[in-house]
């Protein structure tokens, strides 16, 4: 996991901030981790030539999961599973113009 924040690279920022307490609403909490595992793999399957960066908060807990991608500063909220495909072919299609 690379945990840099090279601005030459495209990067995808999935944001796993696990909070506690009396407002537990969060990335981490809604399964976001799940989310990078399978991100990992489809970066992988893909050849996909970008940065999978774990990061705090975005600051839009209600949202999430969330996740970022930069350049262009992306930003895919409520993700679930059946979002992995238009992020993939998102980034697919950014490697191919690099």
């Amino acid at each position: 996991m690379v945990h840099s924040f090279d601005t030459k690279r495209v990067q995808l920022q999935i944001f796993t901030q696990q909070r506690y307490g009396p407002n537990p609403v969060c990335c981490a909490n809604k399964e976001s981790q799940v989310l990078l595992e399978l991100l990992r793999q489809e970066v992988a399957n893909n050849r996909l030539d970008i940065d999978l960066v774990t990061t705090p908060c975005l600051l839009r807990c209600d949202d999430g999961p969330n996740i970022r991608l930069l350049p262009g500063n992306k930003i895919w909220s409520f993700v679930s599973i059946d979002t992995i495909p238009d992020i993939v072919l998102t980034c697919k299609e950014i490697c191919k113009n690099d």
